[in-house]
């Protein structure tokens, strides 16, 4: 089964995604230069990509299902053992282990339960986009700082809720506070939208806007 999932992973996502097998093969060699060329699918290919794409998606999901009830047995016991924690990441395909991966990372911040609902919602189907699970683990840890943190003030101040703002906007506001915060400086506004926690993300008139929560 896992060679069968590879092998989809390769189909599907390696050399049928712009840019993916260039990125791939960048991270452990040099290329010096590159040329994409956009290649017409046929409808059959199209309808085995869907069922690939599928099949993918449903094993993932019945993995993280798995691993959620395990951890939920965990939770129960009122002390995690971090070498079952280890043990469910070491067996984990990639989807799995990355679901891992943030759970670890944000346990300290969140009870287990609100956790692994919240965590198996934006995991589930076609929601795991890494700017959205970026954006949530940065709420997580945002509000679980003390009200009277410097970071939190600060942060309240320049940014109302429910209200919208541009990247542009939100880069203006946030990289003041990070200075403040001996942070750093953030590169650009597609930066500084993954520091912030949004729940909504549109176009309008004048162009795409964020929702801050």
């Amino acid at each position: 089964m896992d060679a069968l999932l590879n092998r989809l992973i390769v189909r599907t996502q390696l050399y049928s995604q712009r840019e993916e097998l260039y990125l791939t093969l960048r991270e452990s060699h040099q290329i010096d230069q590159h040329r994409r060329e956009d290649i017409p699918y046929t409808s059959e290919q199209k309808i085995a990509e869907k069922t690939a794409r599928n099949a993918i998606q449903q094993n993932n999901n019945e993995e993280l299902e798995g691993m959620i009830e395990e951890l939920r047995t965990e939770a129960a016991s009122k002390v995690m053992s971090e070498s079952t924690l280890e043990n469910i990441t070491r067996h984990a395909r990639r989807h799995g282990a990355n679901f891992m991966i943030y759970f670890n990372k944000l346990r300290p911040y969140i009870d287990p339960e609100t956790l692994l609902e919240q965590l198996q919602e934006r995991f589930q189907g076609n929601n795991n986009d890494k700017l959205r699970l970026t954006n949530y683990a940065n709420a997580v840890i945002f509000w679980a700082l003390a009200d009277n943190h410097p970071f939190k003030i600060l942060i309240r101040e320049a940014f109302e809720e429910n209200q919208r703002y541009t990247p542009q906007e939100i880069y203006d506001k946030l990289n003041p506070i990070f200075r403040n915060q001996h942070l750093g400086d953030l590169q650009n506004p597609s930066t500084a939208v993954k520091y912030l926690f949004i729940t909504q993300r549109g176009n309008s008139n004048q162009g795409a806007y964020y929702r801050i929560t």
